[in-house]
């Protein structure tokens, strides 16, 4: 007599108990190890260069030696490609007024040396004399706005004291007085050098020219005027204008502040991202070629962009000092210029990944 064994039921917890021990760990596993591969294609690998996020840089330098006013602006201000940001003053306002006084000397020579003519040469002298007139009305005014220059900057300099309550009322009113006056001698100054020079220009036109008149006198003033035109161009401020719009990102010289010849005077940093410089670490296993497309990972982002290799270093050179790895004062690599779209919302100056 056949006897049928029913299979013994095994628990549900039984069952559990044996999937956790064969099974759960391989599923584990896997599931691990697919989600680690995931990051370090996504987040780690395969990084072959570090970079920096570059904008166009100026300088505003100084043309001669000079001292600075008037510039209103202040860090990190906007500014417009040949906006005024000040004006260069002389510096050297003893030298200006010394060579001066040394060409009025010496036009004062030319005018004791001219000897009475008659005929021909009476209106040819008339014009040298009043050219000699004319000088010395350039002279005294460039002296007269040299003045002025210096009047300006110390009556800048009380209104600040006065509002302070560090000078008198009286020492004041001074400089506001004696500012103005020589503010009205410069402009009669400039009325009289305008008549004179449309006297020279009546006279010149009503003369016959004399072949035989002797040009020593006529040469002798000529290199006077000129001496005289670059001395005006000194005593004139200069008005620096910016290179290039953007935002003023280092201000080096306040107003009042001396300044040599090809000095910097502030530093302006453009808004739009430029290019990207990427740094190839030793050892170089792979050298990219020109033209080769890169992916930019941005850290502060989460997200990558494409980027082309526009130029490459000829020789390595120290990594920036924010690319530097822990612990290293230097480090040198191979730099490469990278391009990429102007409306990448990437900031000048961060550190991005760069992979090849």
């Amino acid at each position: 007599m056949d006897h049928e064994h029913k299979p013994i039921p095994i628990p549900p917890a039984r069952r559990w108990r044996e999937f956790r021990i064969r099974y759960l760990p391989i599923v584990v596993f896997v599931a691990v190890a697919g989600t680690v591969a995931l990051l370090w294609q996504e987040h780690v690998a395969p990084t072959q260069m570090v970079g920096l996020a570059v904008a166009d840089q100026y300088d505003l330098r100084s043309p001669r030696d000079g001292v600075v006013q008037r510039m209103n602006k202040d860090r990190f201000d906007l500014v417009d490609a040949d906006e005024v940001i000040l004006a260069l003053h002389p510096a050297h306002t003893e030298r200006i007024q010394a060579q001066l006084d040394v060409i009025l000397a010496e036009v004062q020579l030319i005018r004791a040396g001219l000897e009475p003519v008659t005929g021909q040469q009476r209106n040819r002298l008339n014009y040298e004399e009043l050219r000699l007139d004319m000088m010395n009305a350039r002279i005294q005014l460039a002296a007269d706005r040299l003045q002025l220059d210096q009047l300006q900057r110390e009556r800048d300099r009380s209104e600040q004291l006065f509002d302070r309550d560090l000078i008198a009322i009286s020492e004041y009113d001074r400089l506001v007085t004696e500012h103005e006056v020589f503010k009205i001698r410069v402009e009669e100054g400039q009325e009289v050098l305008n008549d004179l020079a449309a006297r020279l220009t009546h006279i010149a036109s009503v003369w016959d020219e004399d072949a035989s008149y002797d040009t020593a006198l006529q040469a002798a003033i000529t290199v006077k005027e000129k001496e005289l035109r670059v001395l005006e161009a000194d005593v004139a401020p200069i008005l620096l204008t910016a290179p290039a719009g953007g935002i003023i990102a280092h201000i080096l010289r306040r107003n009042g502040e001396y300044v040599a010849a090809g000095e910097p005077i502030l530093h302006i940093q453009q808004q739009e991202l430029g290019y990207i410089v990427g740094y190839l670490r030793q050892p170089l296993s792979r050298v990219p070629e020109q033209g080769a497309e890169v992916q930019i990972y941005s850290k502060a982002r989460n997200t990558v962009y494409d980027g082309t290799i526009t130029q490459i270093g000829f020789q390595l050179e120290p990594i920036h000092e924010a690319l530097l790895r822990p612990g290293l004062n230097v480090e040198y690599a191979l730099p490469v210029r990278i391009h990429i779209e102007p409306d990448t919302p990437i900031l000048p100056g961060e550190v991005v990944d760069i992979r090849m």
